[in-house]
């Protein structure tokens, strides 16, 4: 199939959420993709900073097949060594941290706006408002779209989520006010904090006073 094959039958039968470009590509090398009709192309893009090594990146092939060649997937339910191992690794760079594993950006955000929410209900004072920046991009959730400081993307999603206050980025003092604000999450909080908090998740006055 050549380009335009793809793209038709792409845009016949899936729902169109990321404005793709029109372009296919077939494989990739190294630094550079290869498109359907043909074309090289330097790939800055990297999948979303996903293929750093490159594409076809002969260990991490190995690496795959030889995975794949004994255990394709379990889901988190269950232990499995690769696991436990990354998690040490990534664990081991931070002190005395833990790993989240997710699946996106939007699923990493989710789990920190979570983070902070269960912080501000357990330690913080009922605080439960979340600062985020014009401009930003944190996801498409309802959620990170919420904390996404560009009103095009909120276009045909309200009424969007309470608790969240954009400020403008870059303005520290603008920050600060908010952040000083009755009901505000201070941007200092620490996932060390948050964790140390294992009580049940309580919704603050503030959050229960606010219509379903």
């Amino acid at each position: 199939m050549n380009n335009a094959e793809i793209i038709e039958l792409t845009h016949r039968h899936m729902v169109d959420v990321y404005g793709c470009l029109p372009i296919a590509f077939a494989r990739g090398h190294g630094a550079y993709l290869y498109d359907a009709d043909g074309n090289r192309y330097l790939d800055f893009f990297c999948g979303l900073a996903v293929t750093s090594l490159g594409h076809g990146n002969p260990r991490v092939v190995r690496a795959i097949k030889e995975q794949a060649e004994k255990l394709t997937h379990v889901s988190n339910v269950f232990h499995t060594e690769p696991t436990a191992r990354l998690v040490e690794r990534l664990a081991n760079r931070f002190g005395e941290g833990k790993v989240f594993l997710g699946n996106s950006g939007a699923e990493a955000n989710e789990a920190a706006i979570k983070l902070a929410r269960r912080w501000g209900s357990n330690a913080g004072g009922g605080r439960f408002e979340i600062l985020t920046t014009l401009g930003s991009f944190h996801g498409r959730t309802l959620a990170t779209l919420t904390a996404t400081g560009q009103e095009r993307y909120h276009q045909g999603f309200q009424p969007l989520m309470p608790g969240f206050r954009l400020v403008p980025f870059d303005d520290l003092g603008a920050r600060n006010a908010d952040r000083d604000r009755p009901g505000a999450i201070p941007s200092g909080v620490s996932t060390a904090d948050a964790r140390l908090q294992t009580g049940a998740l309580r919704r603050s006055r503030s959050a229960r006073s606010r219509p379903a």
